[in-house]
């Protein structure tokens, strides 16, 4: 709802008849990596099967006036095919076979190739136009011809059975070259340093490995796709926050590498702008490996965030595992450690503990003129809500009866200042300020 009179936008689906509701039934070995739909009922299962892209520009219908000074774009990434058919041959019996199709199901909610969104917002007109494109086109063929999915970067999934024997996993080629192929669906970005004024505006897309795709930011086609390293050799690391920071003020992109060495991993900050487009490191941190989705930035700091969801194994098979969720373990008797770097000293200036915890995202980070930083958080408990938001869960009704106590908190984190001992760990006061956020359905 927008605007004083109320505003209620509606998306309709143009074909003439509803989207089907699959009947997806397997037996025998290849029902490990399919994901049945149980309850074809639930008010949201729409949203946990393939969707359709439309390529073409379509105006939506307006019930209501938009805002007259609500002009621009928006741009929106989640995914869009969790589910890919294939042709296989099934043995009938007396050693003959007949042709079948089979389903490869990605199994977490955070693994679906993605859909790329585009609304164009015209509220002096009041109009509203849509567009959409599957942007991991090529991924999609090659599940369809593996008959399951082959990770070319280790812990590229959340939780999917990939379908894959170990020699098909040795003989892959390493790194994908076509946009296509590389399913680019944690964030999506507008504000990269390196649009060129006069030239096409592009929009980027990342993921957890430290590859972004490209993308033409009116018909939404991947044109190009590098790695942070490509950028600058110096970003060293085969992990990246998925969450990039755009300072405005500054014109900076800020994120990290991540790189693993036997005595601990290495967070590589690093920024890129207009006026240096190779970027250059800002720090490092020197800590144990764990599963990183976001951190803050303030005008003079940056924190790191590592909750103890820590790479099982001292992070010896972190490198080699295609599920995010079998490479780590949440530790309780753990505490949460936020290491503060100084953008201006460009270097680790002080660390603090609090009680453990676990969050995917940061929502706000001030400070104070006496130095204090504050960092906003959507906490949970543990880790459980990452096993929580499997496709089985949400397509079998059990989503809400896992989810009722696993709630997101909104907690405030305040380290006393940033003046603190690097090599001890003072405690960073916290306080409940909700007891529930909207981060998740």
């Amino acid at each position: 709802t927008m605007g004083e009179k109320g505003t209620d936008v509606e998306l309709r689906d143009f074909s003439e008849q509803p989207l089907p509701i699959p009947e997806l039934k397997v037996t025998g070995p290849e029902a490990r990596h399919q994901v049945e739909i149980i309850k074809s009922d639930l008010y949201y299962i729409r949203g946990f099967q393939n969707a359709k892209e439309t390529l073409q520009p379509a105006e939506l219908v307006v019930t209501g006036e938009l805002p007259t000074w609500l002009n621009g774009e928006l741009f929106t990434l989640g995914p869009g095919i969790y589910d890919v058919k294939y042709n296989k041959m099934i043995e009938i019996g007396n050693g003959q076979y007949e042709s079948g199709t089979a389903t490869f199901s990605l199994g977490h909610w955070f693994d679906g190739l993605p859909l790329l969104n585009r609304f164009i917002l015209d509220g002096t007109n009041n109009k509203l136009t849509y567009r959409s494109r599957l942007i991991a086109k090529k991924q999609e063929e090659k599940i369809r011809d593996r008959h399951g999915i082959i990770t070319t970067h280790p812990y590229s999934l959340f939780k999917t059975h990939a379908n894959q024997t170990p020699l098909a996993k040795l003989m892959v080629k390493r790194r994908p070259t076509k946009p296509e192929q590389e399913p680019c669906s944690a964030s999506i970005h507008v504000n990269f340093p390196l649009n060129v004024p006069g030239e096409r505006p592009k929009v980027f897309c990342q993921n957890h490995s430290t590859q972004v795709v490209e993308l033409d930011a009116h018909d939404l086609t991947p044109t190009r796709l590098w790695t942070w390293n490509d950028l600058n050799p110096s970003f060293q690391g085969v992990h990246a926050g998925p969450h990039s920071h755009y300072d405005a003020t500054r014109g900076e992109l800020i994120n990290f590498n991540m790189e693993y060495h036997a005595l601990g991993t290495k967070y590589n900050f690093f920024m890129i702008s207009q006026k240096n487009p190779k970027g250059e490191l800002i720090a490092s941190v020197t800590a144990k490996s764990s599963y990183v989705h976001s951190f803050a930035v303030t005008p003079r700091f940056i924190i790191l965030t590592l909750y103890p969801f820590y790479a099982k194994n001292a992070g010896l098979n972190v490198k080699w595992v295609d599920n995010i969720l079998d490479a780590f373990v949440f530790r309780p008797d753990e505490p949460t450690l936020f290491y503060v770097i100084s953008r201006a000293k460009k270097q680790h200036v002080a660390t603090y503990k609090s009680d453990s915890c676990f969050a995917f995202h940061h929502i706000n980070a001030f400070e104070d003129d006496d130095d204090n930083i504050y960092i906003d958080i959507a906490c949970y408990e543990d880790s459980a809500i990452t096993n929580y938001l499997t496709l089985e869960n949400f397509r079998q009704a059990t989503q809400r009866e896992v989810l009722q106590n696993t709630v997101a908190n909104l907690f405030r984190a305040r380290p006393a200042n940033t003046q603190g001992d690097t090599q001890s760990y003072p405690v960073a006061n916290y306080s409940r300020c909700a007891d529930s956020t909207l981060e998740l359905p």
